[in-house]
């Protein structure tokens, strides 16, 4: 069922019952009231009879009147009165009961009746009576007192067919309002279907109009699809050039492979010039495994999640990476100072597994060696902040421009440095080691305030105690 129609189906529901209970209430007050009124009247009539009743002779007694006097809006009714002995037999009755009065039992009147009286209900002469049966005398005899229960009838029907008209009405202006409601709500949510169908198809640039007469809660739905088109199509256009740069980077060294091999079958050569073209080959092909290996990296800290509850030690991690990156500073002149290794930080545990994180800090190292001047020094550092560890790489080269600071994170993104130099890197170190700590529960800036050269800040949360991460047991790379 569509959702219009469910909602019309829904509201006109609730109106429906919610009238017909409040209407119900409605007419058994008026019926209750007016029943409440007839019985006090005829009873007080009744006991003004019972007292002018002949006293017992013959053994009958005699009741007068056959008209009762009715509150104003019963009028002038006729009374129907008879006398019953103590078994319920008629004893005598007005000339009103033409066919005669019915017996107590034929009433439903339990015999002896009791002080406050009984009401009961009959049929005389096709007329509908009301009445009240009250003892009088000492002997167990009683009288009935009946008049016609025409008024209360004639109000209540009036009054049911007046809350029926109104009910009818009420049901079908709240179908109206119900089906105007529903198809206004339905628009929006059909409006967000399409736009959802549209980008589901490829169109990006589909987007959910704002209407001010929406409900809020489709505003806020609109504006959350709209939001996450935003987010999509930034995806779409980072994986494009992503795929862009990937693509460039692997095709350098593969015409460079190419025209190498060309060149050797060209003509018969030397073993020696073989040698050569098959190490400038090799070399090339490191290269291309060295990128492949950093495209997988970098796929996997994006798209897979780290190893729950891995946690590894800080002294390993620093002791990891700086091996690895000794044999650049040694070739390009450069010092690493290394953190104090006694320092109590160094015996603490983070999250994540050590070759990642070692890399992740081996990446800053690299990058600061490069970055930096024959004869410079790179400053690495490591100190407990909070519930993080943070590891600093200062370089003590010229900085990063600040045209640069926002983009140097970015895959495949070199510096002019870099580009001008030609170091041979593919610019996916940054971005390999920012990825690699926010799996962890981290994250990698730059100290923009620095001025000294440039500031990198690795930030790892510490481990949980006694091993475990999350609630998982804990897994330590030694």
């Amino acid at each position: 069922m569509k959702l219009k129609f469910r909602l019309a189906l829904a509201m006109v529901g609730s109106t429906a019952v919610a009238l017909a209970a409040c209407f119900a209430a409605v007419y058994w007050l008026v019926l209750n009231d007016e029943t409440r009124d007839l019985d006090a009247s005829l009873t007080a009539e009744a006991q003004v009879a019972a007292l002018e009743s002949s006293p017992p002779g013959d053994g009958e007694r005699v009741v007068v009147g056959d008209h009762v006097s009715l509150p104003e809006a019963y009028g002038d009714s006729p009374a129907f009165v008879a006398a019953y002995d103590a078994q319920g037999r008629v004893l005598s009755a007005t000339k009103s009961f033409v066919d005669g009065p019915p017996t107590l039992q034929a009433l439903g009147v339990k015999l002896p009746v009791s002080a406050s009286g009984a009401t009961v209900d009959f049929m005389q002469n096709g007329a509908k009576l009301r009445g009240v049966v009250v003892p009088i005398g000492g002997h167990g005899e009683s009288l009935l007192f009946a008049s016609s229960r025409e008024s209360i009838d004639n109000d209540t029907a009036f009054l049911l067919r007046t809350l029926s008209a109104l009910f009818v009405t009420a049901v079908v202006l709240s179908v109206f309002a119900a089906t105007w409601l529903g198809q206004r709500l339905a628009r929006d949510v059909d409006g967000i279907a399409v736009v959802a169908t549209a980008v589901a198809r490829g169109d990006l640039n589909a987007r959910v109009a704002k209407h001010r007469w929406g409900s809020v809660e489709t505003r806020a739905l609109a504006d959350a699809l709209n939001h996450m088109i935003d987010q999509l199509g930034e995806l779409v256009e980072g994986q494009r050039v992503f795929i862009s740069h990937a693509a460039h980077e692997l095709r350098s060294p593969l015409a460079t492979m190419r025209g190498e091999l060309q060149l050797a079958l060209r003509r018969p050569r030397e073993a020696e010039e073989y040698r050569k073209t098959c190490e400038n080959v090799l070399a090339e092909a490191e290269a291309l495994t060295s990128l492949a290996d950093d495209l997988l990296t970098l796929a996997r800290i994006k798209d897979g999640e780290p190893r729950r509850g891995a946690r590894a030690r800080v002294g390993a991690v620093v002791e990891d990476a700086l091996r690895m990156a000794r044999g650049v500073a040694a070739q390009r002149g450069v010092f690493i100072e290394e953190p104090e290794g006694e320092s109590p930080v160094m015996d603490m545990e983070v999250r994540g597994q050590r070759t990642d994180l070692a890399r992740a800090l081996r990446n800053l190292v690299d990058n600061a060696v490069v970055h930096s001047p024959q004869g410079g020094t790179v400053h690495v550092l490591a100190g407990k902040s909070g519930t993080d560890v943070r590891f600093a790489v200062i370089d003590s080269g010229p900085g990063v421009s600040g045209a640069e600071k926002s983009s140097i994170f970015q895959a495949f993104y070199r510096g002019s440095r870099e580009c001008a130099g030609d170091d041979g890197g593919t610019g996916l170190g940054l971005a390999i080691a920012r990825g690699i700590a926010r799996s962890c529960g981290g994250e990698l800036t730059l100290d923009t305030e620095f001025a000294l050269g440039a500031k990198f800040d690795l930030v790892v949360p510490l481990s949980a105690v006694g091993g475990q991460d999350g609630g998982g047991g804990g897994q330590r790379d030694q």
